[in-house]
Formats: C-alpha cells, sequence, structure tokens
C-alpha cells in the first residue's frame, strides 16, 4: 500500500467485493432461493445498492438502529434480526412500520405479545419469523415440538403475523474439521426443516424458512425446503473464512493497512493497529493469531493491545521482513467487527479511491 495513507485505515477492495456479490447472487439464483444479505458485515448505503442492484430480495440487519438508517436510505424490505424487546426497540419498530415491509425475529410468546401491542397501536399487523435453535444455542426455542406449541401459542395475537421460521447455521464456526462444514450445515438445517414439517402438520402454514451463514450458504441453498438464505460476511470475506474453507485470500475484499512503527528485536515488529483498530477475536480453531498478513507468510500477530499490535515470525526461514515505516495489508479474523470500529473505509477501484462512511455504525 501507498505510504500516503493514513494509518489505520479500513479499506475496501470494489473488484473483489463486487465480484463476490456477484457469486452469492448467482448462488441463491441457481438454487431457486431469495438473498437477504446481512448488512451488519458492511453497514454501508453504496455495498447494500450493490446487494440490491445483483439481485438480492430484500436486507438482513441486527439492531433498530440499522434499521432505521437503511429504510431511510430508501430500503423498503428489511428483515431485522433481533427481537423488539424494550420500549426502545418497539418505538422504533413502530416508526418503521409504515415506512418499509419491516420484519421481525421472535423466540418466544412473551416477544410476540410486544409485537401485537405495537400492531394493535398502530392499526396493523406486523409479521415476524420465529427463530428455532439449530444447535448454536444462542437464540431460538427448541426444534420440533417445542417450537410447534410455542406458535400455536401465539396465534392469538391478531396484531402479529407468522411469516415463516428463520435460524442461524452458526455451528460451522465451532467444527473440529473443516471437511464437517456441510455436514453440520445440513445436520443444523434439517432441525429447521423438520419443524415446519410438523408446523404445517398442525395445520399453520410456513411461508419462509430462512437460514443464514457464509460458511454454510453453498450448502444450504441447495437443500429442497429452504426458501431463503442469509449470509453476510461473503461480501468481504475474512480469515475465518479462509481457515474455513469458504474462500480464498483472493476473495477477500477488506483489509486493515497498517503501518510498522518499530523492529525493536530480531523476528518482532510492532503497527499502529490496536485492538481499536483490529478486531481482537479468534472465531475458529483454525487460524493462526489475529489476522493473516498480505505478503509475508509466516508474520504472525501475536498480541494485539489498545493502540499497537506485535507480530513475530512463526518460522525461522522467511521473506524479507517489512521495514519501519512500511505499511502492510491484514486480513482480520472477522471483518463484521473491523466494519464497526472505523467511521469511514477507503474504497479502491482500480486507481480510483473514495472515502465512504461507515453509515450505520452508530447504536
Amino acid at each position: 500500500m501507498s505510504g500516503e495513507i493514513a494509518t489505520p485505515a479500513l479499506i475496501v477492495h470494489g473488484e473483489i467485493a463486487r465480484r463476490n456479490v456477484a457469486t452469492y447472487a448467482s448462488l441463491a439464483a441457481e438454487h431457486g432461493v431469495s438473498l437477504r444479505p446481512h448488512a451488519k458485515t458492511h453497514k454501508s448505503e453504496v455495498l447494500a445498492g450493490w446487494q440490491r442492484d445483483a439481485g438480492a430480495q430484500g436486507l438482513t440487519v441486527a439492531t433498530y438502529q440499522e434499521a432505521e438508517y437503511f429504510v431511510g436510505a430508501g430500503h423498503r424490505d428489511v428483515f431485522i434480526a433481533c427481537p423488539p424487546v424494550g420500549p426502545a426497540r418497539q418505538r422504533v419498530l413502530a416508526s418503521l412500520i409504515g415506512e418499509a415491509d419491516v420484519v421481525v425475529s421472535a423466540d418466544s410468546v412473551d416477544v410476540i405479545a410486544a409485537i401485537d401491542d405495537v400492531g394493535r397501536a398502530a392499526g396493523r399487523a406486523i409479521r415476524y419469523y420465529w427463530e428455532v435453535d439449530a444447535g448454536f444455542a444462542r437464540f431460538g426455542s427448541g426444534a420440533g415440538e417445542a417450537t410447534v406449541a410455542e406458535l400455536l401459542n401465539a396465534q392469538r395475537y391478531p396484531h402479529a403475523t407468522f411469516a415463516g421460521l428463520m435460524a442461524f447455521n452458526g455451528r460451522s464456526y465451532a467444527i473440529e474439521d473443516v471437511r464437517d462444514i456441510a455436514r453440520v450445515s445440513r445436520a443444523e438445517t434439517e432441525l429447521v426443516l423438520l419443524t415446519a414439517e410438523l408446523l404445517r402438520t398442525a395445520g399453520l402454514e410456513v411461508p419462509v424458512v430462512s437460514v443464514g451463514s457464509t460458511p454454510s450458504a453453498g450448502t444450504v441453498a441447495a437443500i429442497p425446503g429452504i426458501t431463503e438464505i442469509r449470509p453476510g460476511t461473503y461480501i468481504f470475506n475474512d480469515a475465518t473464512q479462509v481457515a474455513l474453507g469458504a474462500a480464498t485470500l483472493a476473495d477477500c475484499a477488506q483489509t486493515i493497512c497498517a503501518t510498522v512503527m518499530s523492529a525493536p528485536a530480531d523476528g518482532r515488529i510492532v503497527i499502529d493497529a490496536g485492538s481499536k483498530a483490529l478486531p481482537k477475536e479468534i472465531m475458529c480453531r483454525f487460524t493462526v493469531g489475529y489476522g493473516t498478513v498480505l505478503g509475508y507468510p509466516g508474520l504472525v500477530i501475536e498480541r494485539v493491545s489498545e493502540e499497537a499490535s506485535v507480530l513475530v515470525w512463526s518460522t525461522p526461514d522467511h521473506v524479507d521482513p517489512p521495514r519501519v515505516g512500511d505499511q502492510i495489508q491484514i486480513v482480520s479474523n472477522h471483518c463484521c467487527s473491523a466494519t464497526y470500529l472505523y467511521s469511514h473505509f477507503l474504497l479502491i477501484d482500480g486507481n480510483d479511491v473514495e472515502r465512504l462512511p461507515v453509515n450505520a455504525r452508530t447504536r
């Protein structure tokens, strides 16, 4: 990278990001499923526009503030993957349902009652996806009869309309062997499809079966009965996706540009990207250190402090190390978190460089 870039800086490589957008749009089209990408990855109106123009049905967002931004920017089909718990979220939901087709998530009858209250006050029904726990043990009711019982109970609320089932295919991040991703993703998805079939047998229509995660997308999109996929990371990819085999380094569209500030000992350098600029996350067992340094195989981000990180060589045989003043590019372990750390990013398209805001960053 040019030494003229003020570092640390978040870089988006436009050509790669567009290619990733096109790849997943083609995947969804090939299997006849809707693509609802998760905009928390980029939080950018420009990049959301690329996804919409490539054929995405709508957006998934993580927070009600993200929903406010993207609806305000003209997106009219938004799924909020967060239950509207608490007055603040409910006020935002009430303000959005007249402007866009907004769907929210729920996993308990208490949440359905809250959705019904907002809908009743607005004089319209609000649609929701019911979340099934497919094994990640985060949000979601138990698959199968447990969900059927809760959902049948929830039908007594007239201003909350069941629009489908959803699940997060998160177990792929905890696998012991990368060859298990397809098997684990199918097992997660089968739990959701079983729940959908039980609901239909009980007399409840299930219009949408929506599953999500980038590592699982290629597998689950091809499974009969899935109607929607919600990957997010794919637009950028990161070192975790590379380690899981879902991408290569050539598919990584987001990098963090950092400057070598010190080389205090042989085999050790210090850069100006610490935890405020580089996610301090380990998301799977297959990554090494806190990101991948492009062009320097064997150079490991060993320690991350607040304002600086320490890099060391993992092998005695290595290429010439970067010198003080050199700038390096890092593919982080988690691109979504990297996005959140910056207020702006540099979009590089060939010789063109544009500074763009991370629009939906503020909570």
